[in-house]
């Protein structure tokens, strides 16, 4: 419920914030909000530094391509 709760107020952050945007930077926009949300889900529950690491690579990744 807390990562679907989340979402939404990402989503609606993001609709808020991309006014008057061009769809283009709009859709990067959303998708990094996107992003940073399944990023800090995933982190909570990780312990293992290990794992840590891996998914803050992922996300470095992810982002450079956006």
């Amino acid at each position: 419920m807390q990562g679907y709760s989340t979402n939404l107020v990402a989503k609606s952050l993001a609709e808020q914030a991309t006014f008057g945007m061009t769809s283009k930077n709009a859709g990067r926009y959303n998708e990094l909000s996107e992003s940073n949300s399944q990023r800090d889900i995933a982190l909570k529950g990780a312990n293992n530094p290990n794992e840590i690491g891996k998914v803050t690579e992922e996300y470095n990744n992810a982002k450079e391509v956006l």
